[in-house]
This record gives C-alpha cells, structure tokens and sequence, in this order.
C-alpha cells in the first residue's frame, strides 16, 4: 500500500515542485540582475557637476545623509518615461535626489533637463561610465537608495514605481542617523579612489614593457571569459553593447596598471557577481541548478524500476498465465491429448 501511494503520489510531488520552481522563475524578468552591491558600502567618487565650472561632486559630501542616486541619460528613452515619477517625487518628499548622467555629452543633458525638468539637486557627469561600472550599471535608468553610513539599501532597475517613496526611502530616512564622520564613506572612499588611480591613470613599468600582441591576447582571453550584462547570451569579446566596449576598456587599462587576470576577474565579480564570468564556476550557490536535473532523472528512473518490479511481481502471482512459455505449451499438449482421449472413448 505504501509503495503503491509511493508509486503514483512520487510523480505528482516532483511535477507540482517543479511547476512551482517553474512558476516562481516567471516571476523574474531576466533583463534584471540581482545587485552584488546591496548592503555594501556604495563606490566612493568625484567627478566633475553639470552647469558649473570646475565644481565637483564628491560622494563623500553626503556623509550622514539618506540620499537616492538615479542614473539616467539623454538617449535613454526608458528615462523619459520614468522623469514624471522623479519629478513627483521631488515635489512630494524632497528626498536627496542626485542625478548621474551616464555616458552622456553634457550639452545634451543640461537640454534634456531643461526639456523634461530638473527633478536634481544636483547632476553628476559620468562620462566615461566609469562610476556606473562601479555601481554594477548595466543599462538606465537605475536609482540606488544609500543610507547615511554610505550603504546602498536598495537597487532599482529600470523606472521607478509609483511606491518607490513609500516602500525603499521612508523606512531607511526613518533609522537613527549615525554619527557625522562615517567609517563606511571614508574606507570605501579610500579604495575607490586606490581603484580609480590604478584602473586609470598609473602606469605599471612592468606591464608597459609587455608587447601589443601580449596585451591583445589577454584582452582576448579574459573578454571571452566575461559575459556582456546587456546581450546576457554573448562574451564581451563577440558583443557589441556600449557595456561591453566599456569592459573591455576596463581590462586592457587595468592591464596597463599591472593588473593580473585573476585581479581583472575580481574586479569585475565585486561589481557584478558571477553572472559576469560567462561558464561559472560550480559551488554552493549554483548546485541546486547544476544537479536538479540529474536529481529528477533519478527520481524518474527509480520511479519507472521499482513499478516494473511491482508489476513483474504481482503479474508471477497470478499464476498460470505468466509460467514461462515452454510450461505454458507443455500443459497445453496434455489438455489437448487428455480432449483427444476422452472424445476417443
């Protein structure tokens, strides 16, 4: 009785939980990445203000502030869509709203901005996307919610929603506030800042005795190693997405500075997670994904030998009609032979 529920119920379970694994995953747009970066200390930066010569904006002046950070852009039409929302939100909450304008020209955003509006307090000027690359941007718009120790607590891709306040802002601008001088801006502002010297602007001797022909097949190797976060199906090396140029020029800078492969791929996995390395490894994280399948094949095959056992079983009990063939025919012969000599008689 037991085997027999085993037999049918054992079926069942393994499709209602793969229907509900199935079911769960239609929930997720694949478009979307989970964020590397939330409950961490956000990327320290200074890059130049829109509309004011000379003038900075420095992640380390929000120190001690709640602050929300909208990556946007003129050709992104997605932030068209999104601008009412932002623009509302300013007029409702008056949150720390900063903007950075990634990759963009700064004469198309300060037109742009006087276009749609100006929901800002102030618009950063990412130029090169150096700082979304370190936020993990993949695409715009995106808004980051970072408390006032300089932790992001939410990641947002693509428009905001209409509970964006409510839900992601409040409750972090409802938390006691920390002391002014915050041990999170200042040690990430420190790394940042190590990165950006090393990534950028330093020369390693070493690396710049290296070959053109050296350089160019590493680039190749670590960029056919490294997935493109827009195509998600492509290496950076066969993409053609602005994301994937920008990592490539990620890599051969860092090459420049001395970088090592394992450095480069680190470097990219802090800002992006594993998804970025194009055959990820197997661990802990992946192993129900990786051995699911297997596991169901096994469950199907000990399912299909155990009901032919049963079924071998029962059939041997019933006698007669399952004696192997040559008793089957032997008995026959004497039913026929014992007919032939009563008919005789």
């Amino acid at each position: 009785m037991n085997f027999k529920w085993m037999r049918i119920g054992l079926p069942i379970l393994v499709l209602v939980a793969l229907g509900l694994v199935l079911a769960k995953g239609l929930q997720y747009d694949p478009r979307t990445l989970p964020s590397v970066k939330i409950g961490k200390p956000a990327p320290a930066f200074t890059i130049p203000l829109l509309g004011k010569e000379n003038a900075t904006f420095s992640s380390a002046d929000m120190r001690g502030q709640v602050w929300v950070l909208n990556v946007f852009a003129s050709w992104c039409t997605a932030c068209v869509a999104e601008h009412p929302s932002l623009l509302k939100l300013m007029q409702e909450h008056q949150v720390n709203l900063v903007g950075l304008a990634y990759k963009d020209a700064p004469v198309d955003t300060q037109q742009w901005l006087q276009q749609h509006g100006n929901p800002y307090k102030q618009v950063a000027l990412d130029v090169d996307g150096n700082v979304g690359i370190d936020f993990g941007v993949y695409g715009v718009p995106e808004t980051y919610v970072i408390d006032a120790e300089g932790v992001i607590r939410y990641r947002q891709v693509g428009p905001i929603t209409a509970d964006f306040y409510e839900v992601h802002v409040a409750p972090v601008l409802a938390e006691k506030k920390p002391p002014e001088q915050s041990s999170a801006f200042g040690a990430n502002a420190a790394l940042n800042q190590g990165n950006q010297a090393a990534s950028v602007s330093n020369i390693n001797p070493a690396a710049a005795m290296l070959s053109q022909d050296v350089i160019d097949a590493r680039i190749k190797k670590l960029a056919d190693e490294l997935r493109c976060l827009v195509c998600q199906n492509q290496t950076i090396a066969d993409s053609t997405a602005a994301l994937a140029q920008d990592l490539k020029r990620q890599i051969t800078e860092q090459i420049r500075a001395g970088k090592t492969d394992e450095q480069i791929k680190d470097y990219m996995l802090e800002r992006y997670g594993e998804f970025v390395l194009y055959d990820p490894p197997f661990n802990a994280k992946n192993a129900l994904l990786w051995s699911l399948p297997f596991v169901l094949m096994l469950v199907g095959f000990v399912v299909a030998w155990r009901t032919y056992q049963a079924n071998k079983k029962a059939n041997e009990g019933k006698g007669g009609g399952n004696l192997p063939r040559a008793v089957n025919s032997k008995r026959l012969k004497e039913l026929e032979s014992k007919y032939q000599n009563s008919g005789e008689r």
